[in-house]
């Protein structure tokens, strides 16, 4: 998988404060136009429509479930 840097706008801190240990990353993936056509649906419609029926999202605890 290809990454690709964040821009500077989206980076975490302040002006120059950036670690040059720990930076931040995005798969090359959401540059693509499929990728972001359906990252605008989603966001446009989908989240629209769970802010209206939030009796119909569905919360799953699964701290104490083991992976065997």
């Amino acid at each position: 998988m290809e990454w690709l840097p964040l821009p500077p706008s989206s980076r975490g801190g302040g002006a120059g404060t950036a670690s040059p240990i720990k930076k931040a990353q995005m798969a090359a993936e959401c540059a693509r136009a499929d990728v972001r056509d359906e990252r605008r649906v989603w966001r446009t419609q989908r989240q629209a429509r769970m802010r209206e029926q939030p009796h119909r999202l569905v919360f799953l605890d699964e701290t104490y479930v083991k992976p065997r």
